[in-house]
């Protein structure tokens, strides 16, 4: 490794950050093993992380030293790899964990995979078959979709007048988020390739944010044993940079709550 050379360890990878790791072999490092999830212990510097050594089935992965290895780290600015090798494989107290140094500089990946989360909480969402779901809720009328007569004035046809039509907001409840969408139940019957438009309040560990998003529906299904209630997934679409990278920091955030409630630390 080139010495000096700095990498963006302290403003993109975060203690308790998931990381995808996967060994690679042969000479030109371009056949790949199998792959292990673990979690960020401590950034030691620049270029040295400690990392909890995979568990699987209940049972310890004992990382090969002598491979070089892919790393994915899955944080809140979305998906960055490098690749690093083992320095060193210890146990402290009763659990094991690993140093890895870093051999190339994180490279953003960009393409439409994120770390999907199964967590529960209520949300909103309006159908483009019900009219304009962009249309803001203060401009709504509150009548039904109507046509009448207008008053008529003599020597002229009648016209038929429209009154503005309500974009009704129907409840879900969400079963999994990711940056790239969300999967929710209702007693909505919705379309594949159907527009939406989702109503979000996300909270965070230091703050909280209401969401209006844009989604297009890729799967829609009876939920078995349960005729009134339909399963959608659906596909986030037109949405910011800022948007992603929010629902991406929620997924962490709510996921070390999880974690913490089930060791009764909440």
């Amino acid at each position: 490794m080139e010495k000096g050379r700095l990498f963006m360890l302290d403003n993109t990878v975060r203690k308790g950050d998931r990381i995808k790791l996967i060994a690679i072999q042969g000479e030109e490092n371009t056949k790949k093993e199998a792959s292990y999830y673990s979690r960020v212990i401590e950034i030691m510097d620049s270029n040295r992380i400690k990392v909890a050594m995979p568990i699987v089935n209940g049972k310890y992965v004992v990382l090969d030293s002598l491979k070089q290895y892919k790393m994915e780290f899955i944080t809140r600015k979305g998906i960055f790899a490098c690749e690093a090798r083992i320095i060193r494989r210890f146990k402290e107290k009763l659990n094991f964990f690993v140093v890895f140094e870093l051999m190339s500089e994180l490279e953003k990946l960009q393409r439409r995979e994120y770390y999907r989360l199964e967590c529960v909480f209520d949300i909103r969402f309006r159908r483009s078959m019900d009219g304009n779901i962009m249309q803001k809720d203060e401009d709504d009328d509150d009548n039904a979709v109507e046509q009448r007569e207008d008053e008529q004035v003599e020597g002229q046809e009648p016209k038929l007048v429209y009154k503005k039509r309500k974009v009704p907001w129907h409840a879900a409840i969400v079963t999994n988020i990711s940056g790239g969408g969300v999967r929710f139940n209702s007693r909505e019957a919705l379309n594949k390739g159907e527009k939406v438009l989702l109503k979000m309040h996300l909270k965070f560990d230091d703050d909280e944010g209401d969401y209006e998003i844009p989604a297009r529906v890729i799967h829609s299904a009876e939920v078995p044993n349960r005729p009134d209630i339909f399963e959608a997934r659906v596909q986030f679409t037109d949405i910011s940079t800022q948007d992603r990278e929010d629902i991406i920091r929620f997924v962490f955030d709510e996921e070390r709550r999880i974690r913490r409630r089930k060791k009764g630390l909440v």
